[in-house]
């Protein structure tokens, strides 16, 4: 299977598309979302796990204290573009079906990961929460009883102020994860909702 010298993700399109492939393997891996990357060396063969499934498999032709590197680049490559969520180095060599498990165990939670309301600590706008996925993945959400937000995350006319707490969950066939949020609220008039709904349909027009 020739000699391992890393991994490399290349696009196998020219770009036309997010996805990439590992080197010459069939095995391919969207851009812009999180991935598993899992690599076991056993008895000078290693194996490249993406998301469970093998896809690279070659020999180690040495092992260096300078040989292993997680971020960059051997001179005249390009360092890695993204974020690196988490690293675990394990004393026992894991398989495919380790892999498997390990990827399956992880993704619920990192799919949670993704959600971000960066203005949740003064929120003024409708957040339509039902029917909501991410990578085709259902997110059930559940709303504390409050004044200002409803189970759907629409704003209430009341001019209370209130912070909602609301947990959004993902459940898969292996695993299940949830995330909890705290949007704060100043809370508004009747006529500062109309004045928003206004400014909502100039932006449209």
């Amino acid at each position: 299977d020739g000699v391992f010298s890393g991994l490399s993700l290349i696009s196998y399109d020219g770009g036309k598309t997010d996805a990439v492939s590992a080197g010459d393997s069939a095995v391919t891996v969207s851009c812009r979302r999180w991935n598993h990357i899992q690599l076991s060396v056993r008895n000078g063969q290693a194996e490249v796990f993406l998301n469970g499934v093998s896809a690279l498999k070659g020999a180690v032709c040495r092992i260096s204290d300078a040989a292993v590197s997680v971020g960059s680049a051997p001179a005249g490559m390009k360092e890695v573009r993204g974020r690196i969520s988490g690293l675990t180095v394990n004393s026992e060599v894991l398989g495919e079906k380790e892999a498997f498990e390990a990827y399956q165990a992880l993704y619920p939670a990192v799919l949670l990961d993704t959600i971000d309301y960066s203005d949740s600590e003064h929120l003024d706008h409708n957040i339509w929460l039902p029917g909501s996925k991410i990578d085709g993945v259902d997110v059930n959400w559940t709303v504390e009883e409050n004044p200002v937000m409803d189970a759907r995350g629409i704003l209430r006319e009341t001019d209370t102020a209130c912070d909602v707490h609301a947990a959004a969950s993902v459940s898969t066939a292996y695993a299940s994860a949830s995330k909890e949020f705290v949007f704060h609220i100043e809370g508004s008039s009747a006529q500062e909702n109309l004045q928003k709904d206004l400014r909502c349909l100039d932006a449209d027009m």
